[in-house]
């Protein structure tokens, strides 16, 4: 770190005689010569930063590149992980064709970023010198859960309008295991950004293999020639007990918005195909997501027309995907599924209403560290549907 700080002091006084030749340029566009000599009045250029980055941006916009990369530099100097500034100099050094001094910048970045922002700066880096860049994680966690089975919660269900008790097999089960979570992105510079790979695997593995689940998914993200458009193509599995329970394979197009407190506007169709057949069917679902205080929260309805009708359903969505303060992160989720057809064994048209919230407690000193809590409820008109569960997780980071 002290090698750093030397070697940028050294930076500034090899640049600074430049610096001062520019200021005193008689070609300075009009504005410019003020800006820099109210620049100079401030040691730190942080206090200033909307100013700084405005005067470094004319000043390579007419072509006095020593001068914006010392403005950009100081920047860094005061605040060594400010993404934004990295990606004016990544820019800049692309106009100037300065390829040495990405690397004297990637590795500056790599000392002074965090894991998470460095593989952001990684990712802006190809973009603009137009090399492709992957990245990967993984998760392992030990888990605990109180309804590993998706066990029936109701002591009694009724059939053809008679109780019967439920039996004890097939109540839920707790039990304690392993949950491991894999992705891997990989990212492909476009013209209009970047094109990405993604796929993700998640593993629940219990002592008793009753409760043993995965889900694999892989997509393909495709920027389009429209503005803030992509879309996304996909295909997923979800076994549990060993056996493939579900596939599905959908696209979903993604409109990124510019407006006050609308983000983004989701649309897709996805296909579902169960092992029993009867469930399967076509899904249309479309999500907006707002942008707030909470950081972001979204609302989505979902058309899905199963083989069968009794599985037939709209389904209304509210997700409060995250909120945070302190070292909590807050996840709460409620939806309503109204199903068309009636269940003739039950004489009654389904309807549920699901309930999840989530909170993360993130270590303060380790962040690599984070304990999580999970509660799942599902309250049905059908009491065979009635379904609850607890986990609560420790997770290492990697």
């Amino acid at each position: 770190m002290a090698l750093n700080k030397v070697c940028f002091s050294l930076f500034l006084l090899a640049t600074f005689n430049l610096y001062s030749q520019e200021l005193r340029n008689n070609f300075f566009e009009e504005g410019l010569r003020e800006r820099i000599i109210f620049l100079n009045q401030y040691e730190n250029y942080c206090e200033i930063r909307s100013i700084a980055l405005k005067t470094s941006y004319i000043a390579k916009k007419n072509h006095y590149y020593k001068t914006s990369e010392l403005i950009l530099r100081k920047l860094l100097d005061c605040s060594d992980d400010d993404l934004l500034v990295y990606s004016e100099l990544l820019e800049l050094y692309k106009e100037t064709n300065n390829f040495d001094k990405v690397v004297s910048l990637n590795k500056f970045a790599r000392n002074k970023l965090s894991n998470e922002k460095y593989a952001e700066f990684e990712i802006s880096r190809s973009k603009y010198f137009s090399k492709s860049y992957f990245k990967y994680n993984y998760e392992i966690s030990t888990l605990y859960s109180s309804n590993i089975n998706n066990g029936i919660s109701a002591e009694t269900i009724e059939l053809f309008g008679f109780p019967f008790s439920t039996s004890k097999d097939s109540k839920p089960k707790s039990g304690i295991g392993l949950n491991l979570d894999i992705n891997y992105e990989y990212n492909i510079p476009t013209k209009n950004g970047y094109d990405k790979f993604i796929s993700f695997i998640n593993v629940k593995d219990f002592p008793s293999s009753i409760g043993d689940n995965s889900f694999l998914y892989v997509g393909y993200v495709r920027n389009s020639q429209i503005e803030n458009l992509n879309f996304n193509i996909y295909s997923s599995s979800r076994l549990f007990a060993g056996e493939n329970v579900l596939t599905s394979t959908g696209i979903d197009s993604h409109l990124r918005l510019k407006r006050k407190f609308f983000k983004k506007i989701i649309i897709g169709i996805r296909d579902d195909n169960y092992l029993a057949n009867f469930q399967s069917g076509t899904s249309l679902k479309a999500q907006i997501i707002f942008d707030s205080f909470l950081s972001n929260y979204n609302f989505s309805y979902e058309d899905f027309n199963a083989n069968q009708d009794t599985y037939s359903f709209q389904r209304y969505s509210l997700n409060f995907k995250k909120w945070e303060f302190n070292d909590l992160d807050l996840r709460f989720f409620i939806s309503k599924s109204i199903y068309e057809e009636n269940f003739f064994i039950f004489n009654k048209t389904r309807g549920d209403q699901t309930y999840s919230l989530s909170v993360r407690k993130n270590n303060p000193i380790f962040n690599s560290y984070q304990v999580s809590l999970d509660i799942t409820r599902i309250d049905s008109n059908i009491t065979i549907f009635d379904s609850e569960s607890i986990s609560v997780s420790f997770k290492r980071n990697y």
